[in-house]
C-alpha cells in the first residue's frame, strides 16, 4: 500500500511538471505567434539587409562586396523558387477543386511543393554558412547573425 501511494505521488508530481511544461510551451508558442503576426513583410527587407551589410562596423570592404554578392545571388535563387512554388500551388489547387480529382496528381504536386520548400531551406542554411565563412566565425556577433537571419535571407511566402 505504501508503495502504491509513493508511486501515485511520483506520477502526480511528474504529471504536474509535464502540465507546467506544456503551459510554458503554450505560452511561448503564443508569444512567438504574436511576434510573427506583428512582423511586416514586403517592406523593403532586401534593402534593410543591404543597409545592415554596409553599416556593420566590423566588416572589411572585401567582406562587404562578398556579402552583397551572396545577398544578390540568394535573392535571385529564392525568387525563382518562390515563383516555381506559386505556379505549382496554382496547379495543385486547380487539381484539388477539379470535378475529376486525380489523387496521383495531387500526391505528385504535394511532393514537388515539399521539395521546393526543402530547396528554400537548403538555400537559406547554405547561404548562412557561406556568410559565416566570409565574415569569419569569431568576427560575427549574435546581433549580426540575428539581423542576417531576419533580413538578409528574407523570403516571402511561397
Amino acid at each position: 500500500m505504501k508503495r502504491l501511494t509513493s508511486r501515485l505521488v511520483i506520477v502526480g508530481l511528474v504529471g504536474g511538471l509535464m502540465l507546467a511544461g506544456c503551459a510554458s510551451t503554450k505560452k511561448l508558442n503564443e508569444q512567438v505567434d504574436n511576434q510573427i503576426a506583428s512582423e511586416k513583410v514586403g517592406d523593403g527587407s532586401a534593402s534593410k539587409a543591404r543597409d545592415a551589410i554596409w553599416n556593420h562596423p566590423n566588416l572589411t570592404e572585401d567582406q562587404r562586396e562578398k556579402l552583397l554578392s551572396l545577398h544578390k545571388e540568394v535573392l535571385l535563387k529564392s525568387s525563382q523558387i518562390r515563383e516555381e512554388a506559386a505556379k505549382t500551388k496554382g496547379v495543385f489547387f486547380e487539381a484539388l477543386f477539379s470535378n475529376q480529382k486525380n489523387e496521383k496528381k495531387l500526391t505528385l504536386l504535394k511532393r514537388r511543393l515539399i521539395k521546393l520548400n526543402q530547396r528554400k531551406m537548403e538555400l537559406m542554411l547554405t547561404s548562412m554558412s557561406r556568410a559565416r565563412k566570409i565574415v569569419g566565425k569569431s568576427e560575427i556577433d549574435e546581433g549580426f547573425i540575428g539581423e542576417m537571419k531576419d533580413q538578409f535571407f528574407y523570403d516571402r511566402e511561397m
